[in-house]
């Protein structure tokens, strides 16, 4: 199910509401949820089941480190082993049942509730909830249950290089699907916490998707069109998928009320002696041992707090601000500028730099998925189309309409004219490439120079590959000669969506002696 949150912060949920038994912060970020109908609530069907999931081994226990992972690496005999368990099977088999719907309308949600109200035994011991602490702050929430689905994530990358490396090219593919559209699920969530960690997974995700595929690409090209072409419809836009249906978390908000009506008096100023154990406590809500110096740092700023009058106006303004730069375009002059939140005075406005965690980062994931996804999908129908026609198609636009109704826009293209589709840039080296060459001159294969956070190298494109790129954070196209993909502007480089960087770093490792 998609939850459609409505433009004005908490329009349904008045500000600063008084709390009453009735109507506790934490009741009203979990209401956030009450939409969703149980049928649909993916954490019923999945949690019960990775309630037993047993840890990935050591070597493919980082969702990385199993992404990168290949069946000649130190890790694989413990890891298939692992992946081929009766427990790590079921929570394969109910991760593929939660992501199944096509419908947006009904797609299933998780609808996980913050605290452990109404939650069962087994699932808190198992630590799949989210733990509020005593008494329960929502500023000092603790997600438990994430570092659940890193076992679940780490899994699902081990089973795709399982699949892959049996033949199964498409089972693999799938697979990797499912995942993104649950991880799809928790960005969907209420914090901004759950939503990065969700944003960051769909990205690994839909990179791993393009890997998968050039490993088949590069060698028997056993991939099954029919399978292929089911997938890239399942990364829909306009199903479950839908990156620009994506909107602010709201929960942070009400936590930041919460902490407010805890240390200030209403229409007064901070409470005292209670600011500097209250704040302490939500900052060292994962390291208990730190708290009374924590204590002590925010007890000092208590006389210099701003009074509860410019703390709630404050935090009025730094939500609508957000809320405002979520709806602007991506190369709207504003972004540019610092938000409310970045200015916020950390130490006039200690509740709230403490309630109120930056969305920032979610701004940038947004972008980066537009052009993972939407690249994903472009990759997808050119391997299709040419394994299909048993030849690399004449330009991007061949594609069309054999595997692709309309071309992607190239989200970092800032041509935004009326009418204008900006495209991915696509060519094939040699063949596309011979202008750049003198006449008494071979041409070659296309070099690239490629940064990541794993280390920098170079990477050689033969005749029988293509390239395929977005301009990047710099807004340019710079001929993919140097790539970084990040939404940072890098000068020179483009964001590299085929060969894939995933691919092209496990190359590397493995020729320099470092099979992953």
């Amino acid at each position: 199910m998609t939850i459609i949150r409505p433009l004005a912060i908490v329009a349904s949920i008045a500000l600063f509401a008084p709390l009453t038994a009735g109507d506790t912060f934490v009741e009203r970020a979990n209401a956030l949820y009450a939409q969703i109908p149980a049928s649909q609530r993916s954490d019923r069907v999945l949690l019960p089941v990775i309630a037993n999931l047993e840890p990935a081994p050591r070597g493919v226990d980082r969702p990385e480190a199993a992404a990168l992972a290949t069946t000649d690496g130190p890790a694989w005999s413990a890891a298939e082993t692992w992946a081929n368990g009766a427990t790590q099977r079921a929570s394969l088999d109910a991760l593929a049942r939660v992501a199944s719907a096509t419908d947006a309308r009904r797609a299933m949600a998780f609808g996980l509730p913050y605290g452990v109200q109404g939650e069962t035994i087994d699932l808190i011991a198992a630590g799949l909830y989210t733990e509020l602490g005593d008494p329960p702050y929502i500023a000092g929430a603790r997600h438990l249950y994430l570092n659940r689905l890193l076992d679940l994530q780490c899994l699902v990358h081990v089973e795709a290089t399982r699949l892959a490396n049996e033949g199964d090219v498409g089972g693999a593919v799938k697979v990797l699907v499912d995942w993104a559209l649950f991880a799809r699920q928790i960005a969907s969530r209420e914090t901004v916490q759950e939503m990065e960690w969700g944003m960051r997974a769909m990205t690994l995700g839909f990179e791993r998707i393009r890997d998968v595929l050039y490993n088949d690409f590069v060698g028997e090209r056993k991939v099954d069109t029919s399978a292929l072409r089911a997938q890239m419809d399942r990364l829909n836009e306009d199903g479950p998928l839908g990156i620009d249906r994506l909107s602010l978390p709201r929960a942070d908000v009400i936590g930041a009320e919460q902490l407010i009506a805890a240390v200030m008096q209403e229409r007064g100023g901070v409470r005292e002696g209670v600011l500097g154990q209250t704040l302490a406590k939500i900052a060292s809500s994962s390291r208990p041992l730190q708290r009374f110096s924590e204590a002590a740092r925010y007890q000092a700023v208590a006389a210099a707090h701003a009074n509860w009058f410019d703390t709630t106006d404050r935090l009025t303004a730094v939500a609508e601000d957000a809320r405002q730069r979520w709806t602007l375009n991506s190369f709207d002059i504003r972004l540019k500028q610092p938000s409310a939140r970045a200015l916020l005075d950390a130490q006039r406005f200690a509740v709230l730099a403490a309630s109120l965690p930056d969305p920032a980062p979610l701004f940038d994931l947004r972008q980066r998925l537009r052009v993972e996804s939407a690249g994903t999908r472009m990759a997808m129908a050119v391997v299709g189309y040419t394994v299909e026609f048993r030849t690399l198609p004449a330009s991007l636009p061949s594609v069309r309409p054999f595997w692709v109704q309309r071309m992607e826009i190239d989200p970092f293209n800032p041509d935004r004219t009326p009418g204008a589709r900006p495209p991915f840039e696509f060519f094939v080296p040699v063949r596309d490439t011979k202008a750049q060459f003198a006449a008494n001159e071979v041409p070659r294969p296309h070099e690239m120079s490629i940064v990541t956070s794993e280390g920098n190298f170079f990477k050689s494109v033969p005749e029988d590959q293509f390239v395929l790129y977005s301009w990047g954070g710099n807004n340019s196209d710079d001929k993919a000669r140097l790539v970084q993909n990040t939404t940072e502007v890098v000068l020179g480089a483009d964001y590299l969506v085929w060969p894939p960087i995933m691919s092209l770093l496990r190359e590397h490792l493995i020729a320099t002696g470092q099979t992953p």
